[in-house]
């Protein structure tokens, strides 16, 4: 929700900085000044500080480990852990 709002500023303001750029020369200092601004607005564009979304493989995945240890709590609250059950376990 906040990146699209803040990528919508930041594009804005990337098109007046390019809009002002259209009317100097590129000799002049105003263009230079502006050449910096318009890299530094672009860098602060590309830099990804929101978090990712979540994907799906990676909740099933937590999911199962999840029950995996739910249902090994609930065997070890009824019967004896021996060694042998530990093969029947999925491994990562």
């Amino acid at each position: 929700m906040f990146k699209r709002h803040k990528d919508n500023l930041l594009d804005k303001e990337i098109d007046r900085v390019l809009g002002d750029m259209a009317y100097h020369k590129p000799t002049s200092e105003e263009y230079e000044a502006l050449l910096e601004l318009l890299a530094q607005l672009r860098a602060l564009k590309d830099t990804d500080n929101v978090r990712k979304p979540v994907s799906w493989d990676a909740l099933i995945t937590a999911g199962a480990s999840l029950l995996g240890i739910l249902l090994i709590v609930a065997y070890e609250q009824k019967h004896v852990w021996t060694s042998k059950a530990t093969g029947h376990l999925l491994k990562p």
